[in-house]
């Protein structure tokens, strides 16, 4: 009886043809087993996604049929309570960890995360904005401080009648007045660590971070502890960046970046002496499996990657459809 009802089941299971942004079809078939919402992602590759194991392209006999988990594209790592109506303080919020769970469907997705100290959130502006024909934002940096949840230093800064979290520089130090300014002189300015810019106001071989992919949308790029970017050139209303990773990327000369370089530089060089240290950093275990490579195939020397142009924001490259029964 059971064995029917299950069939029974499988037969009322839909199949839904969608069609993504590069115009490949993708068989999402939802089981009306499962009564919690699951979520599959439809990428440019033709594939059947099947409770969560996606089949590997075959690229040798040995990985033709493999098939491996699908996980999600982000994981946050802790959700902060009552979070869209919050509204900006510099005071830290409350927040519970996912232990590697997703916030949505609670099924485990990230196998080497959870338990941890307790931690707190704080609020980070990035934007750092300015009118392009008035005068300039001053500020003064009131404390600096050490945030667990990100790599690099925060800085209470204050100006006017307000307060604000951002992410402080490596020479920065409470006492600091910085500037930030929305003009984009004819001439290149002479910026100071901490002052934030227009990309077009800033002279050539500049070492900034915090650096915004569309004018107006806040920083998405080179935030990690100890990174910076180079401006590289200017050519027609467009700046051409150097990424940590080596990548170029051109955007406008109207994104904001911020002059210096992130603090925390030694942040890669912190040795965990112990494996009780990663447990307070909130990592498990990882499973022990470990190959050494042998080189037999040999190494191919790839070229550089062409120049990534960010001229508007990207349209949805993948459509995720929640299927329920």
């Amino acid at each position: 009886m059971a064995g029917s009802a299950v069939a029974r089941l499988l037969l009322q299971c839909t199949v839904q043809r969608t069609h993504v942004l590069a115009g490949q079809p993708l068989l999402a078939l939802s089981s009306a087993i499962h009564r919690k919402t699951s979520a599959i992602t439809a990428n440019n590759l033709q594939s059947d996604c099947i409770r969560g194991f996606q089949t590997s392209v075959p690229m040798c006999k040995k990985l033709r049929g493999r098939k491996h988990k699908v996980h999600e594209l982000f994981h946050p790592r802790v959700v902060v309570e009552n979070w869209p109506n919050v509204k900006y303080t510099t005071e830290p919020q409350a927040c519970r960890k996912t232990g590697g769970r997703s916030p949505e469907t609670g099924r485990v997705v990230n196998h080497r995360r959870a338990g941890g100290l307790k931690w707190t959130y704080r609020m980070v502006d990035s934007h750092r904005t300015a009118p392009e024909d008035g005068p300039s934002v001053v500020e003064k940096v009131q404390q600096i401080i050490v945030d667990p949840l990100r790599s690099g230093r925060l800085a209470l800064v204050a100006g006017g009648e307000h307060k604000r979290y951002i992410l402080a520089s490596c020479n920065m130090k409470p006492g600091d007045v910085i500037k930030t300014s929305g003009h984009i002189p004819r001439i290149a300015v002479k910026a100071f660590e901490g002052d934030a810019y227009p990309l077009g106001a800033l002279p050539v071989g500049t070492m900034v971070y915090n650096v915004e992919k569309y004018p107006g949308d806040g920083a998405k790029l080179v935030k990690a502890a100890g990174t910076c970017t180079q401006v590289l050139r200017k050519i027609g209303g467009k700046v051409y960046l150097q990424l940590p990773s080596k990548r170029e990327v051109c955007v406008s000369e109207k994104c904001m970046a911020t002059v210096g370089r992130v603090s925390n530089p030694d942040h890669n060089k912190v040795i965990r002496g112990s494996p009780q240290m990663s447990r307070w950093l909130g990592y498990r275990p990882h499973s022990g499996w470990w190959q050494r490579k042998t080189g037999y195939h040999g190494r191919k020397i790839r070229g550089p990657k062409a120049t990534k142009i960010y001229d508007k924001p990207a349209e949805e490259r993948f459509s995720i459809h929640k299927l329920t029964m």
